[in-house]
């Protein structure tokens, strides 16, 4: 003979709406309440609220859409800046080669090497944020691209 376990089950404070305790459900339960009335007082204080919150949630999203467009700008500004690195860094290899052959003057070595560096630099500065913003992440804004 098996003993059943004993269940214990209490609700105690105030409650206000609906509340079940049971063990089992079988489909749906929904609580219908009657809609409780508000003052005229309490209804305009709720309206006002809502399109407070509209406002705010405008201004938001058209931030949030500035934001957006400048990044998007930023971008195709690193995107051109890569290519352009890309064109810069054979040219100054050849001139800083030159100058360390003495075919030019030996300062158009250091130029030329300072000219590879800046280019490789940039490029790969460039690549950089072109992938953090494909791949979803956040890029911070040159201050000349940010809000005034």
């Amino acid at each position: 003979m098996s003993q059943q376990g004993e269940t214990h089950n209490k609700l105690s404070g105030t409650v206000h709406g609906g509340s079940v305790q049971a063990g089992h459900i079988h489909g749906n339960v929904e609580f219908n309440t009657p809609a409780q009335r508000r003052s005229p007082e309490e209804e305009e204080i709720h309206r006002r609220k809502l399109a407070r919150d509209r406002r705010i949630l405008d201004d938001w999203e058209a931030r949030h859409a500035e934001e957006q467009r400048r990044g998007n700008r930023y971008v195709q500004e690193c995107r051109l800046g890569k290519w352009a690195c890309a064109f810069a860094l054979p040219v100054a290899l050849v001139v800083a080669a030159l100058g360390a052959l003495h075919v030019i003057s030996v300062n158009f070595a250091a130029i030329g090497l300072l000219g590879v560096l800046g280019s490789a630099f940039g490029w790969f500065y460039n690549a950089w944020v072109i992938r953090n913003w494909e791949a979803g992440r956040r890029i911070t804004l040159p201050n000349r691209w940010r809000e005034d």
